[in-house]
């Protein structure tokens, strides 16, 4: 470095150079300089890469590196990929850290198969260094900025694994031509269309779709498109989504229904804005997992046949008569409120209990919970049945006999003059545990007290109350002592004194922040209940508590 300083300065000295020199003289030297200037910093670079060589991170492998570089794109892929298919992700900065590690990103061609629609250079970019890798494309394709890059890259539709394209009806009528190319590597294809648009730009899926060539094709999500029963696409799929599709509702139903019954493999069905209201569905799915029905049927009676489906009862048949396939019973219910979709869900799963508590949203796709209904309404009317009668009018065509756990999730407006746990639920004679989360308690309590020598669930164990006000003060029963969805303590302990008198003590009664719960209270209860149970929160305090032996 003092060589080229020296160097510097003898050259200006020598020459006699300064800012009152000609200006010819002042750019000869001014050029001469920047060169020493670029001299000295690849000078600097080469050193700091010498330097960083000798870091503790370059004793990893390179195999262990491109890993690390992998799993970092995955992640941010699960997490994000879908939302900003159209920026550059983060991922992409390990291949400008230093020399060593574009060498091991550029090398990785699985690292760039995870494609992003930024400008038609990236694309070529990305599909020059993925190689002959499989591709993966997840985009939300909102404008024809985009369009460029995704036409290059179903070029190569021919190594793409995973095709999921949400867009306009005019984006995907640009793109119909590129998906009449062969697919041999798909395996699954979700393509979600806006419900707005001209009515000349539909997108059918018909018989032409990927030439009829798809062969590992497994999972199928189609909304808003229209769909030709007879298509290829439904050979052998193993889970299927169907949501509007444009040729409703002048659908073949016998066309549908044929084509979902001759799916011998698939084992998980999604159908949205899908149900006709007539009453002669032939439902005949046994190998199907799970099943999640998205509707605004005013008419339960409609869904009868996929409970008959997925739940039998053979308690009828002579033990020596042999069952076709095992028998699953409706052990577990779970009915949530979602406010911000402003729908029902009702989970019905075929799980005996566990003395655990796990959250039926977070494993809704589980084998456990063969069927799912969702209750909403495209076209609302004042004059309509509304999402939380149909719930219950749907509830009550259920086979609750075998029930062993029931929850309730933000069912906060469940309507009080209809007692769902009196009416709907009145013979559960298996039922163990009750999980009541950010819910009206009042009509549990209600249902808990024996009336005219009934018990309401004989066999209940376990009660969960999450996320509810409780308050505690005697009072006549009158529901106008009962303001809002505030549980009254004072009732509960009432209920279930009732039981113990009649010999049926509950063994554990749990509060999970739930506020209006105080240890003299929790002690109160305990006289009645084996094991009384509680935790607060404060601040960054978390305790808990247990009352009981």
């Amino acid at each position: 470095m003092a060589t080229e300083f020296m160097r510097i300065m003898d050259f200006l000295s020598l020459e006699n150079i300064s800012v009152t020199s000609t200006p010819a003289i002042v750019q000869r030297a001014r050029s001469r300089i920047d060169k020493e200037i670029t001299t000295i910093v690849l000078s600097l670079s080469t050193i700091r890469s010498w330097r960083n060589s000798l870091s503790h991170v370059f004793r990893l492998p390179p195999e262990l590196l491109a890993a690390i570089f992998l799993e970092y794109m995955r992640q941010w892929h699960r997490e994000y990929g879908l939302c900003r298919a159209t920026a550059i992700p983060p991922w992409v900065n390990v291949s400008y850290v230093c020399r060593d590690w574009r060498k091991i990103a550029l090398s990785c061609a699985e690292l760039w198969t995870h494609l992003f629609f930024v400008s038609p250079d990236w694309m070529d970019e990305l599909l020059k260094r993925s190689k002959t890798a499989p591709l993966t494309i997840h985009a939300d394709i909102d404008s024809d900025t985009a369009m460029v890059p995704l036409e290059k890259a179903l070029g190569h539709l021919e190594r793409i694994q995973d095709l999921w394209i949400y867009c306009s009806r005019s984006v995907a009528s640009k793109i119909r031509a590129r998906l009449s190319a062969s697919a041999p590597l798909l395996r699954s294809f979700h393509l979600s269309l806006s419900s707005f648009g001209y009515p000349d730009d539909q997108f059918e899926v018909g018989k032409d779709i990927f030439n009829g060539v798809m062969p590992g094709l497994r999972k199928v999500h189609l909304e808003f498109c229209q769909v030709d029963w007879g298509s290829p696409i439904f050979n052998g799929l193993t889970e299927l989504s169907l949501f509007s599709p444009r040729n409703y509702p002048e659908i073949d139903w016998d066309g549908l229904l044929l084509a979902l019954c001759q799916l011998s493999n698939l084992r998980r069905l999604h159908l949205g804005w899908l149900l006709p209201d007539r009453d002669d569905l032939n439902i005949a799915m046994t190998n199907t997992k799970n099943m999640c029905i998205c509707t605004d049927t005013q008419d339960p009676s409609i869904l009868q046949p996929f409970i008959v489906d997925r739940f039998d009862n053979y308690l009828s048949l002579l033990p020596q008569t042999p069952a076709l396939h095992q028998a699953l019973f409706l052990r577990s219910l779970d009915i949530l409120y979602l406010g911000l979709d402003s729908k029902w869900k009702v989970v019905c799963g075929s799980s005996n209990y566990k003395p655990f508590v796990f959250s039926p949203v977070e494993q809704d796709l589980d084998s456990r919970f063969p069927l799912q209904f969702e209750f909403e309404e495209r076209y609302p009317l004042a004059f309509e049945m509304n999402r939380s009668e149909r719930c219950i009018a749907f509830c009550r065509t259920l086979p609750v006999e075998h029930l062993n756990r029931i929850t309730m999730s933000d069912a906060c407006d469940v309507p009080d003059y209809r007692c769902l746990w009196t009416e709907v639920f009145n013979n559960v004679p298996e039922l163990h545990v009750i999980r009541l989360e950010r819910s009206n308690p009042k009509q549990l309590i209600r249902a808990l007290q024996p009336r005219n020598g009934r018990m309401f669930a004989p066999a209940l164990a376990d009660i969960q109350f999450k996320g509810i006000n409780f308050t505690w003060g005697e009072c006549t029963g009158i529901d106008r002592n009962h303001e809002g969805i505030t549980g009254c303590l004072w009732c509960l302990h009432k209920a279930l004194a009732s039981r113990a008198e009649e010999g049926i003590v509950l063994q554990r009664l749990c509060f999970d922040d739930c506020t209006g719960i105080t240890e003299d209270e929790a002690r109160a209860l305990s006289d009645v209940v084996c094991k009384v149970g509680w935790s607060t929160e404060s601040a960054s305090i978390h305790r808990d508590k247990v009352v009981g032996p």
